[in-house]
């Protein structure tokens, strides 16, 4: 005879399969619970892995609540700013939020990031420094990619350096000016001074004497022999009418051709260059004039050569 415990009835029955179904039910959920806690555990280890481009600071121990929402609010804005392409925007935000929460490791990625996107290689590479100081032992992937990171940024650094030394030996450094390029005419020495005072005084002297011959000639046209005098007076005055318009002619002639020698000494040459100290081709080529005067004789020196 079957005991108690043995019999089933119908509403034995009933109870066993709704029961059957909660459970698969609740099998279910839990499954899907511990899927997504799975995939939320490895996102937030990949984070730890492979930083994004702005990872959001964690909270440290040495933030309380109020410093630590701060610092938040500034990572916010640093990120629409990094987003929108405002990198030294976005930079200012993020040294304000490190400034808040200094022993976040995110923050300090983040400082660095962007300081390596705006070419900052110095500071970048004293965040990374300090990054790799801040993340725990045991991330020994993340350790490895920022030490690969910094030999990256050393090795750019470096490269950056020998451009510009080899640039600045050039003469094409960013702090090198270029010198003025020197005039290829315009020598005033003492021949071309000689040259144009010189052509001045006979434009004078041959204005001068160009007077007198029309003085004398205006002479010679009113000068009657018997009264004004006898005809070997006449042809005196006229032969110094002469003599008077010769001189003249021959002042104005050389006057020009002084000039123009003057002009030539000028424009066709290259100018004369200061001569440093020991330099004796310079002092050579230098031309020195010297009048020496002394009782019945004058002697001109000239020395040195053009």
């Amino acid at each position: 005879m079957p005991t108690f415990s043995h019999v089933r009835t119908p509403y034995s029955r009933k109870v066993t399969r709704t029961t059957r179904c909660w459970i698969a039910v609740a099998c279910g959920v839990a499954c899907l619970v511990a899927g997504q806690s799975s995939a939320l555990a490895q996102a937030d280890e990949g984070t730890a892995v492979e930083q994004p481009a702005l990872a959001a600071p964690q909270p440290s121990a040495s933030a309380d609540g109020v410093t630590q929402a701060d610092a938040v609010a500034h990572y916010q804005r640093g990120r629409e700013h990094y987003l929108a392409g405002r990198y030294r925007e976005a930079l200012t935000e993020l040294k304000a939020a490190l400034a808040l929460d200094p022993q976040s490791p995110n923050l300090v990625y983040n400082v660095a990031r962007v300081n390596e996107d705006l070419g900052n290689l110095d500071d970048a590479i004293s965040s990374y420094q300090r990054y790799l100081e801040l993340l725990p032992p045991n991330q020994h992937s993340e350790r490895d990619k920022t030490e690969k990171t910094l030999r990256r940024l050393e090795g750019a650094k470096e490269e950056v350096a020998a451009q510009r030394s080899a640039a600045d030996l050039k003469g094409f450094g960013p702090n090198t000016t270029p010198p003025p390029a020197a005039p290829t005419y315009g020598r005033t020495d003492p021949l071309f001074w000689t040259a144009a005072v010189g052509g001045t005084v006979l434009i004078v002297t041959g204005g001068v004497t160009g007077l007198l011959a029309l003085q004398r000639q205006h002479d010679v046209s009113r000068f009657v022999v018997g009264p004004g005098g006898t005809f070997a007076q006449r042809k005196s005055l006229v032969s110094q009418t002469k003599h008077l318009a010769l001189a003249s002619d021959l002042c104005f002639a050389t006057a020009g051709a002084a000039l123009i020698g003057a002009a030539l000494l000028y424009f066709l040459r290259a100018p004369e260059r200061e001569p440093a100290d020991g330099d004796a081709a310079a002092h050579a080529s230098k031309l020195s004039v010297n009048l020496d005067v002394a009782p019945g004789a004058a002697l001109l020196r000239m020395q040195g050569r053009l």
